[in-house]
């Protein structure tokens, strides 16, 4: 999947890896679907290379192991989820003047999002 090759190239590099919005700290607030749980993981992703916020190697480790286990549960071939991350980071793009607020909603989330994924 080309998200996880992403995750695995930055890491190997050192750089600032891909990283959606938050991952629901209660089960009752969870999305009814892996799919739901897939967009939340790539937004993160993307929100991390085009937002250039900070993402440690273990942070990226547990973001592309949660990705794995949404996309296996979406029932998501490598194509169909290459497609998807393109979706949606065609759809980040344009508002990324938006999302990209230092100190806003997205920022908060994204933070939150790693904080619940590498406990």
């Amino acid at each position: 999947m080309r998200a996880r090759r992403i995750f695995a190239g930055r890491a190997a590099a050192g750089l600032l890896a891909l990283l959606a919005l938050a991952v629901p700290a209660r089960a009752e607030d969870k999305p009814a679907s892996g799919k739901e749980l897939l967009k939340l993981y790539y937004t993160v992703a993307i929100a991390a290379d085009r937002c250039g916020w900070p993402i440690a190697p273990a942070e990226i480790a547990a973001l592309d192991k949660a990705a794995a286990a949404a996309q296996e549960d979406a029932k998501l071939d490598e194509p169909a989820a290459d497609a998807f991350f393109n979706e949606l980071d065609a759809a980040f793009a344009r508002e990324k003047n938006q999302r990209c607020v230092s100190g806003g909603e997205t920022e908060a989330l994204y933070k939150k999002t790693l904080a619940e994924i590498v406990r």
